[in-house]
């Protein structure tokens, strides 16, 4: 895979050297697919977020995104068929906002949140992590963060905590643990209070509550195969480029990329959509090479682990194939994510069989961990009779051995007894994920080992 992603850049910076400036010759179809390839790479990540975000809204029944304003969901991501999203977590529910920094800072406000997980998710316009915070830094919360743009010069307010953004335009995902289904309405208490309000506002309360104004749904790529780069038209209309990737914007404009609100491909030259589109085919195919090697499995275990947010900054290609999995991806002293689709023979998980998890210890965590099961190779989360998709360490019936070590059976049948301890699973092939939530330093530092995958019939 390395050699195919090196032949490629290889050969788009060859494209790039001997092209010359579109005013004085014409781009070859080859010029535009390979410039076009690079930019969808760029670009994916941004699209892929709003395209997420935009089927849960048009779920809920909404027609346009707010921006500068908290949109809470109202429940867990249920299972569902194929079309569900991918890998959906059943720890935490999510609400996400829109920032617009440009005009002035905004204030974001945190209750006081008690013997709950929660964790706050800042993101550029670019969906790279500007800072991720929660629990173990604040606490029970209850304060008020200052979120400023790169421009912002002004004062804020004294004793204020401030995060600084690169962009003018950016993310916050805030996530709260759901204990169980009875734990709804107080869940979203605790939602209702988290709310963004200008800065001008905050501090003088009496001034008139602002227009708010709206961003529009995003297409699935399948839909429309230009629209990942209108996104990213639109928010080079005003954001800078990430200073390592800054030079990709001189490729951008050479494909007509500017951040022009008249931005239109489908009315350039025939053959300009044609190079554009192969690039797209091309990109597509890079990203689901980058996704089938996005995990790192340097453990030589069963278990492979996911890459945090941090690791990620630097490498376009690994960010658009985990976009298309984890929306924003935590940081690692936020949360690691471990996955497996193979037993300890390195055989396919696969539902016709039973395996059983045996942990000496329970992997050590300051928040909770859990453990999740998906189809494979699509990672969805199937509906089962059960009605069961998920073992929490919180769990009232998980029990524990006399000796502290834990016992879990993942099958596809009931079994006859310790039912608080068995995970349903799809009956074809299948992964499982466990996910650790403020994860202690023996897993942050790889020193903790999770347990083979054992079948047991």
């Amino acid at each position: 895979m390395k050699k195919y992603i090196s032949v490629t850049l290889l050969a788009l910076l060859s494209a790039m050297a001997h092209s010359q400036p579109a005013t004085q010759a014409k781009l070859s179809a080859e010029d535009i697919k390979l410039m076009a390839y690079q930019t969808y790479v760029f670009a994916t990540p941004i699209h892929e977020f709003h395209r997420a975000i935009s089927a849960i809204d048009i779920a809920l029944g909404k027609k346009q995104r707010p921006l500068n304003k908290m949109v809470h969901s109202p429940i867990m991501t249920p299972a569902g068929g194929k079309k569900g999203l991918c890998c959906p977590s059943q720890d935490t529910v999510y609400s996400v906002a829109q920032l617009n920094l440009l005009a002035e800072p905004i204030v974001i406000s945190i209750p006081s949140i008690k013997d709950r997980y929660y964790s706050l998710q800042f993101s550029n316009s670019f969906t790279i992590n500007m800072a991720h915070i929660g629990l173990r830094q604040m606490g029970e919360g209850d304060r008020d963060i200052v979120l400023v743009g790169p421009q912002w010069q002004q004062p804020t307010p004294q004793g204020m905590q401030v995060i600084r953004f690169d962009t003018n335009d950016g993310l916050v995902g805030v996530r709260l643990l759901l204990k169980d289904q009875q734990d709804y309405p107080a869940l979203r208490a605790v939602q209702r209070q988290v709310s963004l309000t200008p800065l001008s506002r905050y501090l003088d309360p009496s001034l008139k509550t602002q227009e708010i104004q709206h961003m529009r749904m995003a297409k699935h790529w399948q839909e429309d195969r230009f629209e990942t780069l209108r996104w990213l038209n639109h928010f080079l209309a005003h954001n800078p480029m990430p200073t390592h990737d800054a030079g990709l914007r001189g490729l951008f404009k050479r494909l007509g990329i500017t951040g022009d609100p008249a931005f239109e491909p489908t009315e350039l030259p025939a053959y300009i959509q044609e190079g554009l589109n192969e690039g797209r085919m091309l990109a597509e195919k890079m990203i689901t090479l980058r996704n089938q090697h996005r995990l790192d499995s340097s453990s030589q275990s069963v278990w492979q682990q996911a890459q945090g947010g941090k690791e990620q900054r630097y490498d376009n290609l690994l960010r658009a194939a985990t976009t298309r999995y984890a929306l924003l991806p935590s940081n690692k002293e936020e949360a690691i994510y471990f996955a497996s689709k193979v037993d300890s023979d390195r055989a396919t998980l696969n539902g016709a069989a039973s395996y059983s998890l045996h942990f000496d210890k329970a992997p050590p965590v300051e928040g909770f961990w859990s453990l999740t099961a998906y189809s494979s190779p699509d990672s969805r989360l199937l509906k089962n009779a059960y009605n069961k998709y998920v073992i929490r360490d919180r769990d009232p019936n998980l029990t524990f051995n006399n000796d502290g070590s834990l016992d879990l059976l993942l099958s596809s049948k009931k079994p006859d007894s310790n039912t608080g301890n068995w995970l349903p699973v799809p009956e074809g092939n299948f992964a499982v994920a466990i996910r650790t939530y403020l994860p202690g330093q023996p897993i942050i530092e790889g020193n903790y080992a999770f347990p083979d995958i054992v079948r047991t019939k």
